[in-house]
């Protein structure tokens, strides 16, 4: 399944040297890769409103992606008892509305590759990006 923003998902990930771990489903690394890239892509349009209130909020939400990806990324890590290697797309300027709801149907469909813990962490995330939605949205 392809994503307008995102691009397309594998099916595989490197688990270090001559090591290959197969997923059911989305690769694991490309959505880690992906998270990145959207907090770059928040900031960006942080950097770009002229609202004093979306520029607020979308310093709230690059905080807190930031913190989302490094932290899933370490959890993945762990788990997998190595580091991966991930590429971080160039970002560029997208909507925030429009990206940030895309961004959460995305965390639908592919968050039921993870175990329940981080199940629950990405509901947080999609909470946090509700609230943002909120937000740009309600309190403009």
């Amino acid at each position: 399944m392809a994503f307008k923003s995102f691009g397309t998902m594998g099916s595989s990930m490197s688990g270090g040297p001559g090591i290959t771990i197969t997923v059911n489903g989305p690769d694991k690394t490309e959505m880690l890769s992906k998270l990145f890239n959207a907090r770059d892509v928040i900031h960006l349009a942080h950097l770009k409103t002229g609202s004093y209130a979306a520029h607020i909020a979308l310093n709230e939400a690059y905080d807190y992606l930031l913190e989302f990806a490094d932290t899933l990324t370490e959890m993945e890590q762990g788990k997998a008892g190595t580091t991966f290697d991930l590429v971080i797309p160039s970002a560029s300027y997208k909507e925030p509305i429009s990206f940030l709801k895309e961004l959460n149907d995305y965390l639908q469909q592919v968050k039921d590759m993870y175990c329940d813990s981080t199940i629950n962490k990405i509901e947080e995330l999609q909470g946090d990006i509700n609230q943002t939605l909120y937000k740009l949205t309600i309190l403009k």
